[in-house]
């Protein structure tokens, strides 16, 4: 392969190299984002379940004072029974005292339920808590790996950068100009190696007297079709279209 189509070849391999790079560099702050709202999320979760079992303890708090104030009301009227004197009253007030038990049946039975999902909420709270503990965690060892990731992606992006530049250096003006016009048009590919006597960005086939120039002559040859530059790929190393 001629000199000059050589250093294109591996200057191409080189920018690509270096744009995927940039783009693994760009993707760091969205990792980082995930991360912190992973943390985000686990915290709202554990504030949502601390305010219901601080509302169910509240509740419970709340029957159980009713069902105080309903057991000193039943023994009140107890110990009225004893003293009433006409069986109008009597009856009123075994009806009453009836009516007060069968509520503090109701509240007792409210109070069981209540302490049971406070136990189950008190849970769901110590178990939200681990996992904000778990995302704080996993933040900081997430944010330690991210910087040192982005840190050796940025040294080796530059090295790529200024190998990259002292390769251009060497190249014809004419023939890096024409190179970087088909790189911006062509999604940063302006070569394509010709696989099976064919140019393997399009497919489009190549005329046999095509490849026939290609092979004798140092012309720069572009495919009739996409306008890549075309290579032989086996006449190149490292490199791939």
């Amino acid at each position: 392969m001629d000199a000059p189509l050589a250093r294109l070849v591996e200057l191409q391999r080189l920018e690509l190299k270096t744009r995927g790079l940039e783009e693994e560099i760009d993707s760091v702050p969205a990792e980082l984002a995930a991360a912190s709202d992973r943390l985000e999320a686990a915290s709202k979760q554990a504030e949502a379940a601390k305010r219901a079992q601080e509302r169910a303890v509240k509740q419970r708090r709340e029957q159980e004072l009713e069902l105080k104030s309903l057991e000193d009301r039943l023994r009140r009227h107890a110990e009225q029974l004893m003293s009433v004197k006409t069986n109008e009253e009597y009856r009123a007030l075994t009806n009453e005292l009836a009516h007060e038990r069968q509520r503090v049946s109701e509240i007792e039975d409210r109070i069981l339920s209540a302490m049971e999902e406070a136990d189950r909420l008190a849970a769901e709270a110590s178990s939200a808590e681990a996992q904000v503990r778990q995302a704080e965690s996993e933040l900081g060892t997430d944010k330690g790996r991210l910087e040192a990731k982005r840190e050796r992606l940025g040294r080796d992006r530059d090295a790529l950068v200024a190998e990259a530049a002292a390769l251009a250096a060497q190249l014809p003006e004419p023939l890096l100009g024409l190179y970087r016009k088909l790189a911006v048009v062509r999604g940063g590919v302006a070569l394509a190696a010709i696989v099976d006597e064919s140019c393997s960005a399009c497919r489009l086939r190549i005329r046999p007297q095509v490849l026939s120039q290609l092979r004798s002559s140092d012309s720069v040859i572009q495919c009739e079709s996409c306008q890549r530059i075309l290579h032989f790929e086996s006449e190149t190393t490292g490199e791939s279209a």
